[in-house]
This record gives C-alpha cells, structure tokens and sequence, in this order.
C-alpha cells in the first residue's frame, strides 16, 4: 500500500463535516500527494518527510522573492501606502476649543502636530 492509498483511505474512514472533509481533500490532492503518494507506506522514512518539508521551504522562498520584488517596482513607481497618506492628507478636528498652542501652529501651517510621518505628510487643519 502507497501512502496516497492509505491517504484514501484514512479519508473515507472520517466522520467530519462537509467543509472540513473538502479541506482535507484539498491539502491530500495539492500537497500531500505529489510529494509522498508514491511511496510504500511501510518504506516511509524521515529523509523522504524532511525532503518533503525542504522542497515546500524552496517554493515558499521564491514566493516570498517573488512578492517582494513585486512590492519593491511598486513602491519604485511612486505606489503604496507612503505615497497614498502623501495624496490625501488627513484633516484634523478637535472638540476642544481652539486657544492652544497646537491650535495656532495649525492655522499657521497648515498642519496639526501629532505623531511625526515618516512620509512628512502631517495633517490638515481645518473642516473636512
């Protein structure tokens, strides 16, 4: 017996929901399968499962390579989060009434004090 039989068969022998018998199914088929159905179940050993988990580190590394170099053209392009807080600035409104210090830095710049941005994009003051 391979242990994509026995995979098969340990399957059809749970009792689950319809959900999670799907996901299960789902992780045989796309995982499981191609990297240790083809074995004898009782020649299995620790190098074949190691080998197994070594190939799924190798193609989680050139994802994540992949997306990290899709992130880096666009925040190259001028895209991403820095450049959309650049955009639109957000406007800052206050119940307290406007005598303070922070109140006349802001109608003198432009912009409320706050947590300093990266992005130097600070807040607008004023109504929204």
């Amino acid at each position: 017996m391979t242990v994509g039989e026995w995979l098969d068969a340990w399957l059809d022998s749970r009792k689950t929901k319809r959900r999670t018998t799907s996901g299960y199914e789902s992780h045989i088929r796309v995982h499981l399968r191609p990297g240790l159905g083809h074995y004898k179940l009782d020649r299995l050993n620790v190098g074949h499962v190691q080998a197994f988990f070594d190939s799924i580190d190798e193609r989680n590394e050139v994802i994540r390579a992949r997306t990290h170099a899709v992130a880096s053209r666009r925040r190259g392009a001028g895209g991403g989060r820095a450049r959309r807080a650049a955009a639109r600035p957000r406007r800052c409104r206050s119940a307290w009434p406007s005598s303070g210090r922070s109140s006349q830095r802001c109608r003198r710049t432009g912009t409320s004090p706050g947590r300093r941005r990266s992005s130097g994009s600070g807040r607008r003051c004023g109504p929204r």
